[in-house]
């Protein structure tokens, strides 16, 4: 997934939360820091954030949001040491 469908995704499901039989992203008004940085605008290519900006809890939403549990797998690594 790309990061302009991540966005969207975290998005709707802003907007869906509270709504019945739709999955919805609920943050806490305590979460003072989530909402004084979350999804800051690009104002070149507005479905984007802007990436200069400081982003990080809205991105750590985003990655949690659009973590895939089958697509990655724990390997054993040999012949590091």
């Amino acid at each position: 997934m790309d990061r302009v469908s991540g966005w969207a995704k975290a998005r709707a499901m802003l907007s869906n939360a509270g709504k019945i039989y739709q999955p919805g992203l609920y943050i806490s008004n305590r979460c003072e820091y989530w909402w004084s940085t979350a999804l800051p605008r690009d104002s070149r290519k507005i479905e984007d954030v802007d990436s200069s900006a400081t982003d990080h809890a809205a991105d750590a939403t985003c990655y949690a949001l659009n973590w895939e549990p089958g697509r990655f797998r724990a390997v054993k690594v040999r012949g590091m040491f």
